[in-house]
């Protein structure tokens, strides 16, 4: 005998017998569309958080510098007018320094526009705050001008040549002087690495940031030492007397030295979330900084020169010249920028 209800089963298309799976995965993906876009969304401080941004700001140190020389005999010639004759008197002159020595002080301040770049970690979202990690590093063109942290007349170099008019003082020769200077290079690099602290006020999300702070820069320095000697002082021609020139005889030390300068040490950031642009989130920051200086904060150079003149006692002298630069313990410097922060809902 045929059973009528298998043949009737039987009769039935395939497609409908697998309605009721495929019904329930149509109203699962159906119930999944209609979730709200906001709906459970994971926070950014659950996860891994890369960013990079813009920063601008200033560095101030404080730093001493001196230049010293060695010392020089002459014969000094004074040519006087007495009574329509000419008197001249030879005078040996010993001087300790070439150019009197000279030391000073100033504050460093360069200016600096660079990028930034940081990677956060997520934080423990049981602990107050949700502390997470993060380091970040910075790479910065810096706008520093040169200090003359220490400088005695304006040193430029000697004309040429050199005045011969008579009785031309010595110190009127424009381009003498000593000094010592001192420039930070534009390349600047720096890094912190720290705990962030996140807090909501109302709609706002802060992050403070204390952070251990590095940075590199190199310093560029000249030292200069530049005299004219004047060995003959002339005179003005009148009556039987003949014009004779002023007579010098110049003397230039200069060198350039440069040195590269670490510091570590604390600094502290405060950022908050402004706006959400596509998948980033844009957050503004303002931070500031004390770094120690590593290692050796003197830096010394000299230069030498050998100079023959019939004044000179001997008539070939070697000279030299020597320049110091000392930084102070600290480098301070603060800062403001923008970063942009991956967090794609």
């Amino acid at each position: 005998m045929i059973d009528a209800s298998r043949l009737v089963h039987a009769a039935r298309p395939m497609h409908a017998r697998r309605a009721p799976r495929s019904a329930c995965l149509l109203v699962c993906l159906a119930a999944a569309l209609a979730r709200p876009a906001g709906a459970d969304p994971t926070d950014e401080t659950q996860r891994w958080v890369p960013s990079f941004g813009l920063t601008s700001g200033v560095f101030a140190q404080k730093a001493d510098a001196s230049a010293t020389s060695t010392g020089l005999t002459y014969n000094f010639i004074l040519r006087q007018n007495s009574f329509g004759q000419e008197v001249d008197t030879v005078t040996q002159i010993t001087d300790a320094n070439l150019r009197p020595p000279v030391d000073g002080d100033d504050i460093l301040v360069t200016p600096f526009v660079g990028g930034t770049f940081e990677l956060d970690t997520p934080g423990v979202q049981a602990w107050p705050g949700r502390p997470r990690l993060f380091v970040r590093g910075d790479i910065a063109g810096a706008f520093g001008t040169e200090r003359k942290v220490a400088r005695e007349k304006t040193p430029s170099g000697l004309p040429d040549p050199l005045p011969d008019q008579p009785y031309f003082a010595e110190e009127a020769v424009p381009g003498i002087g000593s000094e010592t200077t001192a420039e930070v290079q534009p390349l600047t690099y720096s890094a912190g690495a720290g705990v962030a602290f996140t807090i909501d006020i109302g709609s706002r999300r802060l992050r403070i940031k204390p952070s251990i702070e590095y940075i590199h820069e190199q310093i560029d320095f000249t030292g200069a030492v530049i005299r004219a000697v004047n060995t003959d002082t002339g005179i003005v021609a009148q009556q039987s007397i003949t014009a004779k020139p002023s007579v010098f005889f110049g003397v230039t030390l200069q060198k350039d030295e440069k040195q590269d300068f670490q510091g570590l040490g604390p600094g502290l950031e405060i950022e908050m979330d402004t706006a959400r642009i596509g998948p980033f989130m844009l957050s503004l920051f303002t931070n500031g900084r004390g770094m120690k200086v590593l290692g050796d904060r003197k830096v010394e150079w000299s230069d030498s020169t050998t100079v023959t003149d019939p004044a000179m006692i001997p008539n070939t002298t070697t000279f030299d010249a020597n320049w110091e630069f000392e930084k102070k313990p600290w480098i301070f410097g603060g800062g403001v920028g923008i970063r942009f922060r991956w967090v794609p809902k």
